[in-house]
């Protein structure tokens, strides 16, 4: 499997390679109706991948929160029967 630096690196690339391919015998203006074009798109792809993290990302905090809370419920719950059998030896 490639390291994050390499495929970051090959994205980067690939990223130059079609942008000087897509530039070809376009004026200024058309690249840069173009490039405002693919800039677009790209925030939209940016935006909906936001908000799609911050609705999966509290599910999967809650998910581990209430297990973890569970766990410690459970050790609360453990200690309290300790606590309870060593006063009935008293009483």
């Amino acid at each position: 499997m490639k390291n994050k630096k390499t495929e970051a690196m090959t994205y980067t690339f690939l990223a130059t390679v079609i942008g000087f391919t897509l530039i070809g015998d376009l004026d200024y203006i058309r690249q840069n109706s173009l490039g405002n074009f693919l800039y677009l798109i790209a925030q939209i792809l940016e935006t909906n991948s936001a908000i799609q993290e911050s609705i999966e990302t509290p599910k999967k905090q809650n998910k581990a929160s209430n297990e973890q809370n569970k766990d410690i419920i459970d050790e609360l719950i453990k200690d309290i029967d300790i606590i309870k059998n060593k006063l009935s030896e008293y009483t």
